[in-house]
């Protein structure tokens, strides 16, 4: 037995591409209001978002897949990754600041994708441009 919806499918669709286009300007209008009202407390929310530790670990883990990072366990890598202190090769201390040379870094085999190190932005650089300088 067909319902009511299935029945008028076309119609219904009709009426509310009808209803949509006759208010269109007070639906814009209000939606720009919404916005114009809420942006401080919008723009508050996005900046806070990624700051909560489950949207952390999730947004640099997928991050880290993204760029081809392969690991058995994520959850362990990312532990590790937030719990070093100190880069693996020099030792010096690492923060989670601006600028590429005190942040950490996830060492990894380009080719394999396979995790290294936790590094520092500076041995990093250096381990890039040793194995760059080894291909030419």
């Amino acid at each position: 037995m067909e319902t009511y919806y299935q029945k008028n499918k076309d119609i219904i669709k009709q009426k509310a591409r009808e209803r949509y286009n006759t208010n269109r300007e007070s639906i814009l209008l209000q939606k720009k209001d919404y916005y114009k009202k809420n942006k401080e407390t919008k723009k508050e929310y996005q900046n806070n978002y990624y700051k909560l530790p489950d949207k952390h670990k999730s947004r640099l883990i997928y991050g880290w897949q993204k760029k081809g990072i392969i690991s058995d366990d994520y959850d362990s890598l990312y532990d590790k990754y937030i719990n070093t202190h100190s880069c693996e090769l020099c030792e010096c201390d690492i923060t989670n600041g601006s600028g590429i040379i005190g942040r950490r870094h996830l060492d990894h085999d380009h080719e394999t994708g396979l995790f290294r190190n936790i590094l520092c932005g500076k041995c990093n650089i250096n381990l890039n441009k040793k194995k760059i300088d080894k291909i030419i």
